[in-house]
């Protein structure tokens, strides 16, 4: 009978290579034992990764919805906000110019205008909000301001009224310019008729449909542009600043309430959003409980080949420090 024998070498190359894999099966053990979940998921699944695959590709499916639904939810907010600030220069403004035109007095009407200038060119300024180098009101132009300069914008309007009109053939003429097609839309807004689609959801399509050319914005704008007409050459004097702080105001007052129902139609929005983030959220902790169980380990046998590995480690280390101490000496 022939006897095969190993030498020295090649038993301190075997007892190394012994050694490094059971110290990589110890570690892979040991991570599978503290996340509770298999790292070779292959070998936890049998090959049978198909169910698997689909749960991960579901997961993404809404991670991307999500990203969408935050984002639509930042720039309804930041709607809100920009809405809040043309409401709140507007309603100010509105209640100085009707006490001012009450009064009669020329210093009131003097504050009144310069007043309405102010909350002119603010509420200009909250229709050019940008939001994430994004414009808010700009429909799917969301490169540009839809607004020039408060200065550019009531040029245009000064200019669309002409020389010599008194207060009440101003406000007419805004007031038509506003809801001309070849007027203000043509001349002066310079955003997108359109509005983008938000999909948040499978099924769950928002828009945030608000420009700055909204009808609904159209008695805000006649208002706060006759307002600042109060300060304009032609209408400077007592009597066109009275004229011009009743209709403005009385336009400003009336008006409040489209301003509440562009509010309402963007928190409409805004909670179709929310309950679009809540649905997929629900949806992604459901599948993420699914994907757990698919890939989770047994405790009890982890740790039972656990102890087995280190076991082997242990006798692997007593057998490489006896073949250390052998000599020929020892031998003879």
């Amino acid at each position: 009978m022939t006897t095969v024998t190993i030498g020295d070498m090649a038993q301190l190359f075997l007892l190394r290579r012994s050694n490094a894999e059971t110290s990589r099966e110890i570690g892979a053990l040991s991570a599978d034992l503290a996340r509770g979940t298999a790292s070779d998921v292959g070998r936890q699944l049998g090959g049978r990764v198909s169910s698997l695959a689909a749960i991960e590709t579901e997961l993404t499916r809404i991670a991307a919805f999500g990203r969408v639904a935050d984002q639509g939810a930042q720039r309804a907010t930041a709607m809100q906000t920009a809405l809040e600030r043309l409401s709140s220069a507007a309603d100010k403004s509105a209640s100085v110019l009707l006490r001012a035109a009450q009064s009669a007095d020329a210093r009131s009407l003097g504050i009144a205008a310069r007043d309405a200038r102010a909350a002119f060119e603010d509420a200009v300024a909250a229709l050019n909000t940008r939001f994430a180098d994004q414009s808010l009101f700009s429909g799917t132009a969301t490169d540009r301001r839809p607004l020039p300069e408060a200065d550019t914008l009531l040029a245009a309007a000064k200019t669309a009224i002409g020389t010599g009109a008194s207060a009440s053939d101003a406000a007419t003429v805004i007031e038509d310019w506003l809801s001309d097609p070849a007027g203000f839309l043509t001349q002066v807004y310079s955003g997108s008729a359109d509005v983008a689609d938000l999909s948040v959801g499978t099924q769950d399509v928002v828009r945030l449909d608000v420009t700055a050319a909204d009808p609904a914005l159209q008695a805000t704008l006649k208002g706060l542009l006759l307002g600042a007409l109060m300060s304009e050459p032609g209408f400077d004097d007592r009597s066109g600043q009275l004229a011009l702080a009743s209709l403005a105001g009385t336009a400003l007052l009336q008006s409040s309430g489209e301003r509440v129902m562009l509010s309402a139609r963007i928190g409409s929005s805004e909670a179709r959003i929310a309950q679009s983030q809540a649905r997929q959220s629900a949806e992604a902790l459901a599948l993420e409980q699914a994907r757990t169980d698919l890939i989770a380990v047994d405790g009890y046998d982890v740790a039972t080949r656990l102890e087995e590995a280190r076991a082997r480690l242990e006798m692997i280390y007593t057998l490489t420090a006896r073949l250390s101490r052998l000599s020929l000496s020892d031998y003879l």
